[in-house]
């Protein structure tokens, strides 16, 4: 092939190249144009797998809004959207509470300066019946204190366990947490705290995350104003 029949070549897929890249470009152009206000001002904060809550956040719109906006968005090809519903673990009523003032074993233990009664325990440590069987059921499974003459002292275990922060109370401060991601040591402590009244519950949660298409990631790059 001559020079001169390569540089014809070369202008000819150029020009072809450069009429497809417009082509696009204005197909583009178009596509922009049509976007409703709240799809402008999403879509500049989409990142791969960012979830429903990070863009209510970001957006300060509602959730409604955002919802809409995603919808309109995936009809249009630019994302595409995974929906799967998650076990959650969070604190209840009781769980809000022993957060605050402590576990009641803990309380338990921690009056027991001197061998006390059970009613002296209780008053002191603020239980209620419940909470004060629960603690003394627990505290003697983990040789924490041990009972003499019907009063209740504590043993070296039980000094170290007050010192020592719980696994139940490592694992309160963690919450909320996804059921499926816990580790061994949070499991265990799931399953303990789950046999108690109103300490954690288990609540069903959608999840929408949002994964940009080729299309999506092009437009994200133009950074478009809302």
């Amino acid at each position: 092939m001559s020079k001169e029949s390569i540089i014809r070549y070369i202008k000819r897929k150029y020009l072809k190249t450069s009429l497809y890249f417009k082509g696009y470009m204005k197909e583009v152009d178009k596509l922009i144009a049509t976007l409703h206000p709240l799809e402008r001002q999403v879509l500049p904060i989409l990142k791969e797998d960012i979830s429903l809550n990070e863009i209510i956040q970001k957006t300060k719109l509602k959730e409604v809004e955002v919802i809409r906006a995603l919808q309109w968005l995936q009809n249009k090809n630019i994302i595409k959207l995974d929906k799967q519903i998650k076990e959650i673990i969070r604190l209840d009523e009781n769980g809000k509470r022993y957060l605050k003032q402590g576990l009641p074993e803990k309380r338990f233990l921690e009056v027991l300066e001197e061998p006390l009664t059970l009613e002296e325990i209780r008053e002191k440590a603020n239980l209620d019946k419940d909470e004060l069987n629960i603690s003394l059921g627990l505290l003697k499974s983990k040789i924490a204190i041990i009972i003499e003459k019907g009063k209740v002292k504590i043993t070296d275990r039980g000094k170290e366990l007050i010192i020592k922060e719980l696994l139940e109370e490592q694992f309160l401060k963690a919450l909320p947490l996804e059921i499926s991601k816990l580790e061994p040591e949070q499991k265990y402590a799931f399953n303990e705290l789950k046999k108690r009244k109103k300490i954690i519950c288990l609540e069903k949660e959608k999840i929408i995350s949002v994964n940009l298409t080729a299309l999506g990631k092009k437009l994200f790059k133009l950074k478009l104003k809302s």
